[in-house]
Parts: structure tokens; sequence; C-alpha cells
């Protein structure tokens, strides 16, 4: 069978082909294809439809080449932030019906990649640059070279808890989640090598608090959390981590202080 396209609340599936059998009200389809935000996807569905108000489908789709940002806007005005395309597997159930938003009613998990692409980060980066730490306005744009990790859906928001971002600029480590009515909660690690650090504005004028957020390798290392709405993004720096390399610089200063008075006292005994 062939159907030329399914139009959800929010999604557009065109071009869909399924093999399979339907007895008494349920769809048995292991074979089916169909187009997706610019790509395409291939697996097998099951389809209970023998209450009209409330269909349930479960899925196995493989989906190559999907375009991230159809695939976003189709759920939230977030899909503007971001470009390139995707593939991903996904596996699930979702119930639809007269009244029912399928998104509200999918559960599925899956993994996803992508090697070539670019985000807007300058609603969750600009907050951060105005700290006057440390200059992130080069980073706000970022064209990525790999994006990987897993998620999942359930009880209408997507989370991951090792999204991986790779680029030039540096790399991110997110976890957390996105809801579909556009509510944030995620934590974000960022590793700026220091060959990227070389663009960035001030690092010399706040040299001393700036290293307060270096490792041992002249990585920059940044931990936002990220909460609010995607329309009104709250964005604060974990300082965490730089308080306590801190402390510690105190405590040796403290003891090294010491140890040369110390040693002064030591040498004028002699």
């Amino acid at each position: 069978a062939a159907v030329d396209s399914i139009i959800t609340e929010k999604a557009l599936f065109t071009s869909i082909e399924a093999g399979g059998t339907i007895v008494r009200g349920r769809l048995d389809a292991p074979r089916v294809a169909l187009d997706y935000a610019g790509g395409r996807g291939t697996g097998s569905a099951a389809v209970d439809m023998r209450d009209p108000d409330r269909i349930t489908s479960k899925f196995a789709v493989d989906f190559r080449e999907v375009s991230a940002s159809k695939a976003v806007a189709g759920i939230h005005r977030m899909g503007s932030l971001l470009s390139g395309t995707f593939s991903f597997k996904s596996s699930g159930e979702v119930v639809s019906g007269q009244g029912l938003d399928p998104l509200q009613y999918l559960t599925a998990s899956g993994d996803a990649i992508s090697n070539d692409g670019a985000i807007d980060l300058s609603p969750f980066l600009s907050s951060i640059s105005s700290l006057g730490i440390v200059d992130l306005s080069g980073m706000q744009k970022l064209d990525f070279s790999q994006w990987t990790g897993n998620y999942s859906i359930k009880d209408g928001r997507l989370s991951t808890d090792d999204w991986k971002i790779m680029s030039s600029g540096g790399d991110f480590a997110i976890s957390g989640s996105f809801g579909f009515d556009g509510s944030l909660d995620y934590r974000a690690h960022i590793v700026i090598p220091p060959q990227a650090q070389q663009k960035m504005k001030d690092l010399a004028k706040f040299g001393d608090m700036v290293d307060l957020f270096r490792d041992g390798k002249g990585n920059l290392v940044l931990d936002l959390d990220v909460g609010g709405t995607a329309k009104s993004p709250k964005v604060a720096l974990d300082q965490t981590s730089a308080k306590d390399k801190a402390g510690r610089k105190l405590i040796d200063g403290v003891k090294k202080g010491a140890a040369d008075k110390l040693k002064d006292l030591l040498e004028k005994k002699k």
C-alpha cells in the first residue's frame, strides 16, 4: 500500500509505503518506507486501529539525512537555531486520535549522528559573555564537525545523557531535557582548547580569573546550567570548581608564606 502523505499537528510525513497485512483492525507492516523532513526512513510498524479515537502505533525506523531545522521546526521555533542533516534510529510507541496531541503520547528512544552542521547558541551564551569573565561571542554561532548521542522521548520531553558536539572552537557534552512546551533543563560541559582561546577577547585582562577555569592542559572548561524556556532561557555559569581552585591557591599561598617565614626565622637564628 502507498500513502501520499500523513499530516499530524506537528509533523509532515510524505511518500509513505508499507507492505503488510490487516487482520481484525490490526496492521502489521514489517516493511515501511517514508520521507520525513527531507530525509528517508525505513523500518517496521504495528498499528492497532480497533479504536479510532485511540490508535496505538509501535515502530522501529532508521532515518537518514533528515534536515534538523525542518524536523525541529515541526515541534518548536528552536528549529531556526539548528542546521545540518542527521541520521538517527528510533523505536517506540505513539497514540493518536481525535483531540490527542501525538507528541504528548509519544514514547521513543534511539541514537543520532551528524557530521556537518551549525547551531546558533547566542540565546544561551550571550548572558555568560556579559558577566565579563570570559568572552564567548565567537562561539555563539558554531559550525560543528560531529554531533552524536542518544535520546529518549517520554511525557512530552526529549532527554539525553550524552550529546557530544565537536567543533574547532570547542567541544560540548550535554545532558538534560527539552520539553515540547519549550521548557529547558540542561547541563552543558564546554572544553575550549588553547588554540581556540586565541580568538577570544579580554582573556589577558581577566587572566587570574580565567585561569581558575583552566585545566592542567590549558583548556578553558566551563559548566553551564540551562533552564527557563526556549523563548527566555536562563543560563548560569557553575563556579564551584573555580572557587575550589581559588581556595586551594589561597591555601597554597598561605602555606608558602608560612614556609618562607619559617625559613627566614631559622636563618636568623643561625
